[in-house]
């Protein structure tokens, strides 16, 4: 009978919160999700929603306006 003391422990244990659901508004250009951001304050830009990657990544133009100083660039060549 001590698994009922120590399941009525777990009564205490944290529950975390549920994270809230949020609308944010998209459009479909060629099959791809595209949002409206903001970065750092200035946009809106075009972003393009890409599951698929840990990287984001904007064209240089929209660097030099929204970017102070820009620590390290990777340059990806179109073919």
């Amino acid at each position: 009978m001590r698994v009922l003391p120590i399941l009525s422990l777990l009564l205490f244990l944290p529950v975390p919160a549920r994270a809230q659901a949020i609308e944010t508004p998209f459009t479909f250009h060629r099959n791809e999700i595209v949002l409206q951001v903001k970065v750092n304050g200035k946009g809106p830009f075009n972003m393009l929603l890409d599951t698929g990657t840990n990287r984001s990544a904007i064209d240089l133009a929209t660097a030099r306006v929204t970017i102070d100083y820009i620590r390290k660039v990777l340059v990806l060549e179109q073919p």
